[in-house]
């Protein structure tokens, strides 16, 4: 059974704003990414760079998209004066959101066809390249109306919407490693000379919204102290990788263990925390049709060959230069 999430509308839909809003682009630097993509950039390029929603190319295209929408707009007992534009800036990981050029749909058209996000004060969103940020503009009610059947009238209800998303190749925030002591090893029933356990605590890796900070990862007290002490040692930086590699595969037989798993798509899974790992593996320098579709090959290869997928894992981190390293000392 798919859990594919659909929007589904009561109500007609206004044609010319969701024109207007799926031909829009989100500009940062010389990048841009058209509406449901995602950008990747450099940590400086994500920081520094002026970000700009693009709603046209000037001002009178967003004018003749009022004016065609008056028709549908009439069918649904509205008029433009009853509508709200607004853009809001969110990180999911730092739970924060913002909202920028919140106005009366009626100023959109002085307003311009750019819209700055970064300007003049940039937004908190904008300022974790490890957190990622989400964009997403909506034309929504202003005003709470009376209830009627296949109409719109709850305040906040959106016409028209679209999303983005700019992340940065190092928008996966990694797993922390906590101290395995004695007491912790009795409390998860663990044997006294074991060195590590990694859990999700019951948590879905498939969950959308999930992310790596999910996953526990317990390592023997003494020898995380040590490994602390001196991180870029050779034994020490080969350790947290191979302790990064086993928290990635615990995400993975996790994900296999849940119900619909095979039948599920990339894009029903890119959200979750094993959509976050996949994504590490993919070409991050690839333009979004071929990550996406890099992405699914991943999945598919997660579903028929897991051992496949850890295979290209390992290579993506490095772990083989680690060993060399360690063994050459």
């Amino acid at each position: 059974m798919s859990t594919e999430q659909r929007d589904v509308r009561p109500f007609g839909s206004v044609g010319a704003f969701d024109a207007l809003l799926r031909h829009a682009l989100v500009i940062v630097g010389a990048e841009s990414v058209e509406n449901g993509g995602r950008l990747i950039l450099e940590e400086d390029v994500f920081v520094r760079s002026n970000v700009v929603l693009r709603l046209a190319k000037d001002s009178s295209v967003v004018a003749d998209a009022f004016a065609a929408a008056k028709a549908d707009l009439a069918d649904l007992d509205l008029t433009v004066g009853d509508l709200e534009f607004a853009v809001v800036l969110s990180s999911g990981y730092l739970k924060i959101s913002e909202i920028r050029h919140r106005m009366p749909l009626s100023e959109l058209v002085d307003a311009g066809a750019d819209l700055s996000l970064s300007l003049p004060t940039r937004p908190l969103a904008l300022r974790s390249p490890h957190s990622g940020c989400a964009i997403e503009v909506s034309i929504h009610l202003a005003t709470e109306h009376a209830q009627k059947p296949l109409r719109p009238w709850r305040l906040g209800t959106w016409l028209a919407k679209a999303k983005w998303e700019i992340v940065t190749e190092h928008t996966f925030t990694g797993f922390t490693p906590q101290p395995l002591t004695p007491e912790k090893k009795r409390e998860f029933d663990l044997p006294p000379k074991c060195v590590r356990y990694i859990t999700l605590g019951g948590v879905s890796p498939l969950e959308e919204g999930v992310k790596e900070d999910s996953v526990e990862v317990w390592f023997e007290a003494d020898l995380l102290g040590k490994m602390s002490a001196s991180p870029k040692s050779k034994p020490s930086v080969a350790l947290q990788m191979q302790l990064f590699l086993d928290a990635i595969s615990v995400v993975v037989t996790e994900s296999r263990m849940q119900e619909a798993f095979r039948m599920m798509s990339w894009a029903e899974v890119r959200d979750s925390l094993l959509g976050r790992v996949i994504e590490l593996v993919a070409p991050s320098k690839a333009n979004e049709l071929a990550r996406t579709a890099a992405c699914a090959t991943y999945l598919q290869i997660v579903k028929d060959n897991p051992a496949r997928f850890m295979a290209y894992a390992e290579e993506q981190v490095g772990i083989a230069g680690a060993y060399d390293a360690g063994l050459d000392g």
